[in-house]
């Protein structure tokens, strides 16, 4: 992996971007996500290939799986009153969106639902389709980084920063609920649409 501060390019779902890899510092999170600067995180579809060697070389990012941690124990842990309660919301708005329970991915990401994700290079692993984390003083919303409508959206939304695949929100009070939640419902189509999985209830598939 370059050095902090190089340039590489960034391999995302087979497309290669040149971009400064030290935009995101301290990779701790995983397999689901890595780190967004110091506050957050992004979804692990990144591969780095380093610039040193004109040949791709995959690296893989360290992996994050789901925990026995109950989502619940973990909201009920932060600190700010305000923050719970806007977990709270969150945690009910992607189960709308994604008809699927609250599942803890690593100490502190919040996600919902799954999907199985492979690279041309060989690269695979399991991510969630949606998913939030409480971070310092912040609510960090994870979302596709490309979609239909996402800049619309965005602009639509309220007061918020955005990271490549991060929305960074300081009180939910400050943003528009019903646009929060059409982001989350199409950055899950997108990537539903993008990594399509096997239908469980088909014999065939299995």
């Amino acid at each position: 992996m370059a050095a902090h501060g190089s340039v590489g390019r960034v391999v995302i779902a087979g497309a290669v971007r040149s971009r400064p890899i030290s935009g995101c510092t301290g990779l701790r999170a995983a397999k689901v996500f890595h780190s967004c600067k110091d506050r957050s995180a992004r979804p692990v579809n990144l591969v780095v290939a380093s610039k040193r060697s004109r040949s791709e070389v995959h690296v893989a990012v360290p992996k994050t799986k789901p925990t026995e941690v109950s989502a619940e124990s973990y909201i009920a842990a932060v600190a700010n009153e305000e923050q719970r309660n806007d977990a709270q919301t969150l945690v009910a708005l992607m189960r709308r969106v994604t008809k699927q329970e609250p599942r803890m991915w690593g100490p502190s990401i919040v996600g919902f639902g799954s999907y199985h994700y492979k690279y041309a290079s060989g690269h695979e692993g399991d991510s969630a389709l949606a998913a939030f984390a409480v971070r310092g003083s912040e609510l960090v919303v994870y979302i596709a980084a490309d979609f239909e409508g996402r800049d619309v959206l965005l602009a639509k939304l309220g007061k918020h920063k955005t990271g490549k695949v991060c929305v960074y929100i300081r009180r939910l009070a400050n943003v528009d609920l019903k646009v929060l939640e059409t982001l989350v419902a199409r950055s899950v189509a997108d990537t539903k649409h993008r990594y399509p999985q096997p239908n469980e209830n088909d014999p065939d598939s299995r």
